[in-house]
């Protein structure tokens, strides 16, 4: 936001001193100087090569059971609609040892679940080593290509994700947001062979239509998608997929998004994350596109994309009833209401009058006019209708919570956690046998794992009974 708004915030609104972009941070001791002598000072640059390698975070929560771990920064790919390779800049990756560190010391503080973070995770290349900057280029999807000139040498994602898996057998690992192109047999094959990496795959697909991919510059057709689809299936049998949907983007036709409701009933995918396009400054589509879907239009086919996955998430998940689930406890199971008096969207503050939004019930109409999509991490994502004052189907972050009134409904019988395939699971909070030691009863605590055998679900939800409390390691001969 600094790059993209720095002549408005420093000439238009003249109250700021300082402006310093997220690459910036090593520059701040001489931002400061230059605005002591009274001076603006800005910097706004997007570095090539800052990764934040040398800043370990620090885990604040002594209740955490999982975290995030950054591997790298920025984008390459330069999706006609996507603002990332503008704001965050072009790829560069964290040395794989910083990463190592990382995760070691989050081993020994009890967390039992890292997901790798990047906005395109999976094309992870370290060339800090000399030694390992050979000339073997990048292994890419069955039909897919790059925007981009083949990338050479370097530590890739494949050896990262072995090396993470490793540091300790019963830390559950993640990653996202992967690019589908970025899939080679190698890490599917890896995915499948290592218990401690979840069976779980984010698969954006943006669109089911081709057409529509080629003027996204995706890199890829519809019938490439589902045949990576359909491989990932036969390589990992088992395997939970999500994936990112955009309704309305520019020159969508009818049939364009018809193509997309047919992809999500073929694929039945167990998650979903689906959006009005909204055009951004800077990107390809802004300059070389037109935005001419009607935003009713946008809002009707998104609410037809959200009730048909809606529909096939719960077909999918009920292949679960019945199974026994390795969960992590993340600690009781709750709803929070949250009447909001104010909200942020882009930036800019809006009002929304008595809308009560109800977290881990995606997609139910509140009271008043909105639709709930996802809330999650903070960010409230919600479809208004036309009449809304305020725009539509955007993420919305909470302001702070003197403009909340919290309503929580915390249950004194249920625990919750998430499964594998990063489902939410929840079961009753009773004593329960230790799979390593049947003379004695325990209860759950969070970071603990417990086998679950499922007996209900909905498209968000599992619920079952508890079995017995174990380890990632004993829980395979059962699940």
């Amino acid at each position: 936001m600094a790059e993209r708004l720095k002549e408005e915030i420093l000439n238009r609104e003249k109250m700021v001193d300082i402006l310093a972009g997220p690459d910036a941070y090593r520059d701040l001791p001489r931002l400061l100087a230059v605005a002591e002598s009274g001076q603006q000072a800005a910097n706004v640059l997007l570095s090539l090569d800052e990764t934040y390698a040398d800043v370990m975070p620090v885990q604040t929560s002594p209740s955490a059971t999982s975290a995030f771990v950054s591997i790298m920064r920025g984008c390459d790919n330069m999706c006609s609609y996507c603002i990332v390779p503008f704001t965050r800049g072009r790829e560069r990756s964290r040395p794989v040892a910083s990463i190592l560190e990382e995760v070691r010391k989050l081993s020994e503080q009890g967390l039992k679940e890292v997901t790798l973070l990047g906005q395109n995770v999976n094309s992870f290349q370290d060339s800090s080593e000399v030694q390992f900057n050979n000339a073997v280029s990048t292994n890419l999807s069955r039909g897919f290509s790059t925007n981009y000139k083949p990338k050479k040498g370097g530590l890739r994602f494949t050896y990262l994700l072995d090396q993470v898996s490793r540091v300790d057998p019963e830390m559950r690992i993640r990653f996202t947001s992967p690019h589908p192109k970025d899939f080679p047999d190698e890490v599917l094959q890896l995915i499948h062979e290592r218990d401690n990496i979840c069976k779980q795959i984010h698969l954006p697909a943006q669109s089911g239509s081709s057409r529509v991919l080629e003027a996204m510059r995706r890199g890829y057709s519809r019938e490439a998608y589902v045949e990576l689809i359909h491989h990932i299936r036969e390589s990992i049998p088992g395997v939970s997929l999500s994936s990112d949907f955009i309704a309305g983007f520019c020159g969508e036709t009818e049939e364009d998004h018809l193509q997309t409701v047919s992809l999500l009933r073929e694929v039945q995918y167990n998650m979903g994350f689906l959006f009005a396009y909204s055009m951004r400054q800077k990107t390809r589509a802004y300059h070389r596109l037109k935005d001419d879907v009607p935003e009713e239009v946008k809002l009707r086919r998104l609410e037809e994309l959200i009730t048909v996955f809606r529909e096939e998430a719960t077909k999918a998940n009920m292949a679960s009833v019945g199974s026994t689930q390795l969960v992590l406890v993340e600690g009781n199971g709750f709803i929070i209401l949250l009447t909001l008096s104010s909200i942020r969207c882009d930036g800019v503050s809006g009002v929304m009058s008595a809308c009560s939004l109800e977290a881990g019930n995606s997609g139910q109409t509140t009271p008043e006019h909105s639709r709930v999509i996802n809330m999650r991490l903070g960010i409230v994502k919600v479809s208004l209708p036309p009449a809304s004052p305020i725009c539509h189907c955007l993420a919305f972050r909470i302001v702070g919570s003197p403009l909340l009134r919290k309503h929580s409904k915390r249950s004194a019988t249920d625990l919750c956690g998430r499964n594998d395939g990063n489902l939410k699971v929840i079961f009753p909070d009773v004593e329960m046998e230790d799979i390593n030691n049947s003379d004695v009863r325990v209860r759950a605590q969070p970071g603990d794992y417990v086998l679950v055998k499922i007996t209900s679900t909905s498209s968000q939800t599992l619920k079952g009974h508890v079995l017995c409390r174990t380890t990632l390691k004993d829980s395979s001969a059962y699940c």
